[in-house]
């Protein structure tokens, strides 16, 4: 529902595009009474009293004096002074048409994470191109050399390298699942798998950090350009 936008109008929107095409009825269906009025009484009996020109006046003024044009000085002071009631309140809004969004609300559902969660990650599952596995038979390949092992030590390596996370260096001598991790829960959960195959402090001292680019909503990933620190031979 998120990804599918915000609907055309709201319902404040609505009321006003509503009562706008009232006024213009109106003021459209007075208007050609007028020209009927003139058309077929006053241009007959009094020919002199109104004029083409003046006729032309006269619709036009009376078009004008419909218009509302303190409608939308009134309904911008009206939502800021509700946005200012609301912000004593604690309750900040990115625009003044929220305002009227949060005075429809009938229902509000909320959810704190770790109320109902407890924000904490865990990877199950390892995938290099088609071949995925869960963690266990990726560690279990890596300790018994087996030929897809190298895959799983490189993700892994990739893993530690590229994170914004780090082990809270007191908590090092505890097991991985128990370690005290600094960084959000995606982090946290991808450096804990790295850890148990390979320590991360011994894939990150074989790379040097040249560019960092951390994770935010629009790009929607993290990028790290490294390059090695010795040569294998």
């Amino acid at each position: 529902m998120s990804s599918t936008g915000a609907p055309t109008f709201t319902t404040l929107q609505r009321e006003i595009f509503r009562f706008v095409l009232i006024i213009i009825s109106i003021a459209i269906t007075i208007s050609v009474v007028i020209i009927i009025l003139w058309a077929v009484w006053l241009r007959k009996d009094y020919p002199g009293f109104i004029s083409n020109a003046t006729l032309v006046v006269d619709v036009v003024a009376v078009c004008v004096a419909f218009i509302p044009e303190g409608l939308p000085a009134s309904v911008t002071i009206s939502l800021a002074v509700i946005a200012n009631t609301l912000s004593k309140a604690k309750v900040l809004c990115k625009s003044l048409m929220t305002v009227e969004t949060l005075g429809s609300v009938n229902v509000l559902c909320s959810d704190k994470t770790g109320t109902l969660t407890m924000n904490r990650m865990t990877v199950t599952n390892v995938a290099v191109l088609d071949d995925q596995t869960d963690v266990v038979t990726a560690r279990d390949r890596v300790v018994g050399g087996h030929v897809a092992g190298a895959n799983v030590s490189a993700l892994a390596a990739v893993a530690g390298i590229c994170n914004s996370a780090s082990f809270d260096e007191d908590t090092m001598d505890q097991p991985i699942g128990l370690r005290l991790v600094h960084g959000d829960a995606t982090d946290s959960a991808i450096l804990r798998f790295a850890e148990s195959i390979r320590p991360v402090k011994e894939s990150q001292a074989d790379w040097e950090e040249v560019f960092k680019m951390n994770f935010n909503s629009k790009t929607k990933y993290m990028m790290k350009v490294c390059h090695i620190t010795h040569k294998y031979v």
